[in-house]
């Protein structure tokens, strides 16, 4: 995954605020991010600093330099083609679909708003659509939960209101690949399938059931038949395999590992999917059909 300059640019500022490096040791900053940078990169970022008036503190220890960054004293007035110069980096960093760099991201971002003095700039500076209305911390405590496969007890907020206590065995958080929004992969309570629940949804963990659990999942093969020209218009999904070409429609095979991911795959083949060979799947399409149908029976109505 390509890094920005930008990004880059931003990310060893953010790092130079906190303390005092040296370049062998933002190069290693850098590597525990996965981010590639070189000594002369550095040198390029640095000189930007001084040539933007940043209060740059460069000690020489052993014919070694370290460098800091005071924080500004006095307040930032961005002009209009900064702020839309940064939008594009968010808009850059969001189609990436990488959460973690973007929550650092947001960090720096929040932490230069202090010192601007426009309030109209300092909201446009923090801004990050969807992201912004994000809990971390949830976020946070979530992936702990995944790193070790707890299953836990989630508050959901269900999409035609109220709520529901879910208990799921976590796996992992991920961003889909048709939006930027977060979700938390795991197999729900006496399921071997995995599902995703939108992270927007998840009130509060309510309880830790059971920790560092292994988790183990079905890795039954289905079927589904659906128009061809409709099917060609989706993304590429290596887990799928085309087992038939006739008369206009084609036979995909798939393994039933991710209901949430199979279910986005056949509503975006809607209305041309003619057979679903796993009865489990097909229950579960019929039912987020006629979910979607009372939630527009819904909207209308209250229209």
């Amino acid at each position: 995954m390509k890094t920005p300059s930008v990004y880059k640019l931003l990310y060893l500022l953010n790092l130079l605020f906190e303390k005092e490096y040296n370049k062998k040791e933002i190069i290693e900053e850098f590597q525990k991010k996965d981010i590639p940078i070189t000594k002369p990169l550095i040198n390029n970022y640095i000189n930007k600093f001084l040539k933007y008036k940043f209060d740059v503190e460069i000690r020489y220890d052993k014919k070694e330099a370290y460098y800091k960054i005071n924080l500004p004293k006095r307040k930032l007035n961005l002009t209009q083609d900064e702020l839309n110069s940064l939008d594009k980096l968010k808009k850059v960093l969001i189609a990436q679909k990488n959460y973690n760099r973007i929550r650092i991201m947001m960090r720096i971002f929040y932490r230069f708003a202090r010192h601007i003095e426009d309030s109209e700039q300092q909201r446009q500076f923090i801004n990050f659509d969807y992201y912004s209305t994000i809990n971390w911390y949830l976020v946070a405590q979530l992936e702990r939960h995944c790193k070790n496969k707890d299953i836990i007890t989630i508050d959901y907020l269900l999409p035609n209101g109220g709520n529901k206590f879910l208990t799921i065995h976590t796996d992992s958080i991920t961003v889909s690949e048709w939006s930027e929004k977060m979700y938390l992969k795991g197999a729900l309570f006496n399921s071997k399938h995995l599902s995703i629940l939108p992270i927007d949804r998840i009130y509060m963990v309510k309880k830790v059931e059971k920790e560092k659990q292994p988790l183990e999942l079905y890795k039954n093969l289905m079927t589904y038949v659906v128009l061809k020209d409709t099917y060609l218009e989706l993304n590429k999904d290596e887990k799928e395999k085309i087992i038939e070409d006739k008369d206009g429609y084609l036979t995909i095979e798939r393994p039933t590992d991710d209901d949430f991911y199979i279910l986005q795959r056949l509503l975006c083949c809607c209305p041309n999917v003619k057979y679903i060979s796993d009865k489990r799947v097909k229950s579960l399409f019929r039912e987020k059909l006629q979910t979607l149908k009372e939630i527009y029976d819904k909207s209308t109505n209250d229209k």
